[in-house]
C-alpha cells in the first residue's frame, strides 16, 4: 500500500453531534478508551478507506451520488459496553471522495438509537449536506480557507 494517497478526514456537524452523544455512555478511563478506539478507527480510514469490516452502503430513496463518491459503513463492537444490547453494536457511515482523497464522516450511532440505520429522510438530508460541503470545499480557491478547513478536521474530539 506504500505510495497510496492518504485521505483527509472531514467530519460533518451531524457526525460530531452523534459522536458527542455516544461519548456520554462512558465515564472516566472508559471514556478515554472509547475516544481512543474511535480515533484509531478514523485514523485507519486515512490509510485504508475500505477496511475489511466495512461494506458499501445502499443509497436511500431515489438519491444518487456523484461518480467520485462512495457511501460505506463500518460495523464494530462498542468497547466496554454490553455486546448483547443494541448499545454495544456501533456503526460508522462515511463517504469516500476519490477526486479529493477525502473521507467525509456522515454518521456514527449504535443499534440502541437505530435498529437498522437512520431513517431515509434524515440520511438523505445528511448525505446531501455532506455532498454540498464537499462542493464548497472543492470550489474554494482561497488557500487560507483550505488550510483552516484542514486544521478543523483534525479536532474530532
Amino acid at each position: 500500500m506504500s505510495g497510496s494517497p492518504k485521505y483527509l478526514i472531514v467530519p460533518t456537524k451531524n457526525f460530531e453531534r452523534w459522536l458527542k452523544r455516544l461519548t456520554k455512555y462512558y465515564k472516566g478511563s472508559s471514556k478515554q478508551a472509547f475516544q481512543l478506539f474511535i480515533f484509531e478507527r478514523i485514523a485507519g480510514l486515512c490509510i485504508d478507506p475500505r477496511p475489511s469490516d466495512s461494506a458499501p452502503e445502499p443509497i436511500p430513496g431515489k438519491m444518487t451520488l456523484p461518480d467520485d463518491l462512495e457511501f460505506r459503513k463500518i460495523r464494530f463492537t462498542m468497547p466496554e459496553l454490553k455486546r448483547d444490547s443494541g448499545r454495544g453494536k456501533g456503526r460508522l457511515m462515511y463517504l469516500i471522495n476519490t477526486a479529493q482523497n477525502s473521507i467525509t464522516l456522515v454518521w456514527i450511532y449504535t443499534h440502541e438509537e437505530f435498529k437498522g440505520r437512520p431513517d431515509a429522510k434524515s440520511l438523505i438530508a445528511n448525505l446531501q449536506g455532506a455532498i454540498d460541503s464537499l462542493e464548497e470545499t472543492d470550489s474554494s480557491e482561497n488557500p487560507e480557507e483550505q488550510a483552516t478547513s484542514d486544521n478543523n478536521s483534525s479536532d474530532l474530539m
